[in-house]
């Protein structure tokens, strides 16, 4: 039988290689750095988080980006079926109360040091330090892999490189170049999962403050592009935390600039009638108590002067117009907002190989026969919280299976 070559030792590379051997294959993993699944490594503050607790359609809608595609993938290995490979493979698995799944050591470098293992013992060969300078194709098909002056020959190639972030970790774009070599339509880049940048508010003397579930939503161009809800993290000059990581992977590329809104009566349980009849029971009260009485004093402080208005005053001596705008403000508290972080600092690559060119039940190339893809490199992109390993895993695995039926 032919060889199976895999294009990048990340976790998508390592779970094509682990699913092809599996099936039979002869399987060659080669990795442009000197280390396997340096990406991986970092993923969670070192602590890897793998999946997310969930069914498949839960999953998918933690899949802002070209969700029905990854659907097959996601059937094929599931979260459930991932947790019990990897305990069959000597890596337990847990669920925090967010239902993040992480290993039980929360340690990133033993997941590599399992995957690794485990192809291993399937006897899938590595070649590491060796950057794939072209796929050689004849004929509309796969012939092998050139890495450097060697061409090393195969039936079937998965090209598991990643994206464009963090390309010390080798997720340096080299995959979407080897892809457009082949005809692949690259769809824009952009970085995701990213804080945003506030344009027109000074958001200094909220530095350091953390919301937690805090439901907000993004706008663009006057067209709602989505709400979540989830953690919030002022920063010097900007939002962070997970609720905007995710936001952020609604934004039309360039120019990527949105306005942002806390709902803060809604993380009150209000909505903005709710609220009137409220304060209007009990007037006397400042408004403060009456409208945001589960919000941090500091947040407190800053809407009152966004407002123009004292802290304690009481609703029943703001003027209807006054009140109308609080309670507007409270409802939607907007931030200009862009993004600044560079493609190369961002969590995750948003954009990729077009996905109209790929079979989704395979993860086969429409354009070259033999050709699969796999992980990251392809315009598919979840939320945080482990959705993207997941997707990675999902797709590599079925990247992995059905290169096989091509020997």
């Amino acid at each position: 039988m032919k060889r199976i070559i895999v294009i990048g030792g990340g976790a998508a590379g390592l779970m094509a290689a682990s699913a092809a051997a599996s099936a039979g294959a002869s399987v060659l993993l080669i990795e442009g750095t000197s280390r396997l699944a340096n990406k991986l490594r970092l993923t969670g503050g070192g602590h890897a988080n793998l999946s997310h607790e969930g069914d498949l359609s839960a999953h998918l809608a933690h899949v802002p980006r070209n969700p029905a595609f990854a659907q097959p993938a996601l059937a094929a290995l599931d979260a459930a079926s991932l947790r019990a490979a990897l305990a069959a493979w000597g890596l337990p698995t847990v669920a925090d109360e967010q239902g993040r799944v992480f290993p039980a050591t929360r340690n990133a470098h033993q997941v590599a040091a399992v995957l690794r293992n485990r192809c291993l013992s399937q006897q899938v060969g590595f070649r590491l330090s060796s950057p794939v300078d072209q796929i050689l194709v004849q004929q509309e098909a796969v012939t092998g892999v050139r890495v450097g002056s060697h061409q090393i020959t195969a039936g079937a190639v998965i090209l598991a490189t990643g994206g464009a972030s963090y390309p010390e970790t080798g997720s340096d774009g080299s995959g979407l170049r080897l892809a457009s070599s082949l005809g692949h339509k690259i769809t824009p880049l952009q970085p995701g999962l990213v804080g945003l940048h506030v344009i027109s508010e000074d958001t200094a003397p909220l530095r350091g403050l953390s919301l937690r579930s805090v439901p907000a939503s993004i706008v663009q161009q006057g067209r709602a592009l989505g709400s979540r809800r989830g953690d919030l993290l002022f920063t010097q000059d900007g939002l962070s935390g997970p609720v905007v990581h995710n936001l952020s992977l609604l934004l039309e590329p360039a120019p990527c600039h949105a306005q942002l809104h806390l709902h803060l009566l809604a993380l009150q349980g209000f909505d903005s009638e709710q609220a009137r009849q409220v304060a209007a029971g009990a007037a006397q009260k400042a408004w403060h108590s009456l409208l945001l009485p589960n919000v941090p004093s500091r947040l407190q402080r800053y809407v009152a002067e966004r407002l123009g208005v004292s802290l304690g005053a009481p609703w029943r001596s703001l003027g209807a117009a006054m009140q109308a705008r609080m309670l507007a403000l409270t409802e939607a508290l907007p931030f200009e907002v862009n993004v600044v972080a560079p493609l190369e600092r961002a969590m995750v690559t948003l954009g990729g190989v077009d996905v109209t060119q790929v079979d989704r039940n395979t993860m086969a190339s429409l354009l070259v026969r033999g050709l699969y893809l796999a992980g990251e490199v392809l315009d598919v992109t979840g939320e945080s919280g482990g959705y993207n390993l997941q997707l990675a895993f999902s797709t590599g695995y079925l990247a992995g299976q059905s290169a096989v039926a091509t020997l």
